[in-house]
């Protein structure tokens, strides 16, 4: 990992950085967005988001909106959320909530059950996951019945996050940047565990295809019927792998990559799940995993980052009195 501090309209603030072979990591506190909402609420809002409910964030503070949304965007790599994110939405546009696609929505106001009916908003037939921030309470406007992730991996989760929050309260300054990569990467391992096994169900005739043949659909491209029946909480992978369009995403970045991000966000899967394996006391294994492992992407320097404002005669005079220091970002020695 590198950083870099440097000044913005006259904050002091942080550019951080770290290895491609590494998960990208935020500056947003996500401690302060673990103790905002309980873990079982999170869960929930994050499978939703996965299998393509609406989601609504309630809260008269903007900035408690802004953050969630996202913390929560953040932490779904390696999935990618493909519809509209809105982080506060103004009431003259209130008739996007009845879209019939998916969305990620900030509503600036105190949540209320009749919200929808005071704003003549037609919710019939929608899926729609509600979090009130201020009460920190969820709710759920559906018809339908949403299985579960499997018990054994938020199981695994909700210790971890545990362990992490009782490390962090025995250190006197706790180190913010440090507690995100670790979040981030609790996060990422879970949904690492949650794709296992997706290779083996790759249609790899595909490729076997004329062009006249071949389609983008996840039925094309994958095997789903073999994908659930190879887990036993079959319930979540049909519906995971069948209807998600975060899943679908996955898998034609996989298959049919569109730029060296896509190759490097699936590398990362793969032999995270193959490090994982090596770990296990029972299927544990020397599996090479010589991205994760690569040391390409150190960084040996940084430098420090002029004030983006320096517009004056007197800031432009100091800049360049420090012209040897001013490098624009960290040199790699890959």
């Amino acid at each position: 990992r590198f950083t870099i501090n440097y000044n913005l309209f006259k904050e002091e603030r942080q550019f951080i950085g770290c290895e491609n072979n590494k998960v990208q990591v935020t500056e947003i506190s996500l401690r302060k967005f673990n103790s905002s909402l309980d873990f079982q609420t999170k869960l929930e809002a994050i499978k939703h988001i996965i299998l393509c409910s609406k989601i609504l964030l309630f809260s008269k503070d903007l900035n408690k909106l802004c953050e969630t949304i996202l913390s929560f965007l953040i932490l779904l790599f390696p999935f990618k959320y493909p519809f509209q994110v809105t982080s506060y939405l103004h009431k003259d546009n209130y008739n996007i909530l009845e879209s019939i696609s998916p969305y990620f929505i900030g509503i600036k106001e105190k949540y209320s059950d009749l919200f929808f009916d005071q704003n003549e908003i037609c919710i019939d037939g929608m899926n729609i996951f509600i979090i009130d921030l201020d009460k920190k309470k969820s709710y759920i406007k559906s018809d339908e019945t949403f299985p579960n992730f499997p018990s054994k991996l938020t199981s695994a989760l909700e210790k971890d996050i545990k362990s992490l929050e009782s490390k962090f309260k025995k250190e006197n300054e706790p180190k913010k940047n440090e507690y995100n990569i670790l979040y981030q990467n609790l996060f990422f391992e879970f949904f690492c565990e949650l794709l296992k096994g997706y290779e083996e169900c790759l249609n790899m005739d595909y490729f076997k295809l004329s062009d006249e043949d071949k389609s983008t659909s996840i039925d094309t491209l994958f095997q789903c019927s073999k994908y659930v029946k190879s887990h036993n909480e079959s319930g979540f992978y049909k519906l995971f792998s069948e209807e998600s369009q975060l899943f679908a995403d996955f898998i034609y970045k996989r298959m049919i990559p569109r730029n060296n991000q896509e190759i490097i966000d699936v590398l990362l899967v793969n032999e995270t799940n193959l490090k994982m394996k090596n770990k296990s006391k029972i299927f544990g294994r020397d599996n090479n995993t010589d991205f994760l492992d690569s040391d390409d992407y150190n960084i040996s320097n940084t430098y420090l980052v002029p004030d983006p404002r320096a517009v004056t005669n007197e800031e432009k005079k100091e800049i360049l009195d420090k012209k040897d220091l001013l490098l624009t970002f960290g040199q790699s020695n890959r």
